[in-house]
């Protein structure tokens, strides 16, 4: 009974210890908020470092059309209300929708550049 115990325990180090570097390595990964996006992009050196800064981009970016498409449904919104008095409603909501595009088109490209970066961090 005794040598089946340690036998389990052995097994059991020998697991954990062989899960480990992956556990490291997870947890090593950037992450980039918009908080700390200024310090990543001011250090970043390796190859994950520019990944994680492309990936935050890429969210900016799919935030910033999806929010073109809710800025676009508000005008044709209140294109329908057909107001007495027209207040530019309409026309402010196309406006934002028109700069969310722009600023998702900025972050692609951004993201673009930082995906280069990691190519070129990764080859050294």
């Amino acid at each position: 009974m005794k040598r089946v115990t340690v036998l389990l325990a052995a097994g059991l180090v020998a697991l954990a210890a062989a899960g480990l570097p992956t556990v490291r390595a997870y947890a090593q990964q950037p992450v980039v908020t918009a908080e700390n996006l200024n310090d990543m992009v001011a250090n970043a050196k390796t190859a994950a470092d520019h990944e994680a800064i492309a990936a935050f981009y890429k969210q900016l970016a799919e935030k910033d059309r999806k929010d073109a498409e809710v800025h676009k449904s508000w005008a044709e919104t209140y294109k329908k209300l057909k107001l007495s008095k027209p207040v530019g409603m309409a026309r402010m909501c196309n406006a934002t929708a028109k700069y969310d595009l722009q600023a998702a088109e900025q972050a692609e490209e951004l993201a673009k550049a930082h995906e280069e970066m990691a190519k070129a961090a990764g080859a050294k």
